[in-house]
């Protein structure tokens, strides 16, 4: 069974700094310690959970949520890739008729 994608990666770690960096860039002075930090830990915690039962739901559920969401989806594209062609000239002549028999 082919293991289903993961929606987001991050930890609670890496959405506590993202958020200190968002408020700082905004000038709230965050005190070590204080309420401002507890609210963000609290904060990425359920981020967090969120984020991991997310990862867990079924893909048709996936789709559902993302729906309700008004989530617009990317429309699949066709894979491709460049290929180069060219015909060997070293066969005599004889055996490619062979072949083509």
């Amino acid at each position: 069974m082919a293991k289903d994608p993961i929606l987001y990666k991050r930890t609670t770690a890496d959405i506590r700094e993202q958020i200190n960096t968002a408020l700082a860039d905004r000038g709230w002075p965050g005190q070590p310690g204080g309420a401002s930090q507890a609210m963000v830990k609290l904060f990425s915690h359920f981020a967090d959970v969120i984020i991991k039962r997310l990862n867990r739901v079924p893909e048709q559920h996936m789709i559902a949520f993302l729906n309700e969401a008004e989530i617009e989806r990317l429309p699949a594209r066709p894979a491709n890739t460049a290929r180069a062609h060219s015909a060997r000239t070293s066969e005599p002549s004889g055996r490619l008729a062979l072949l083509l028999r």
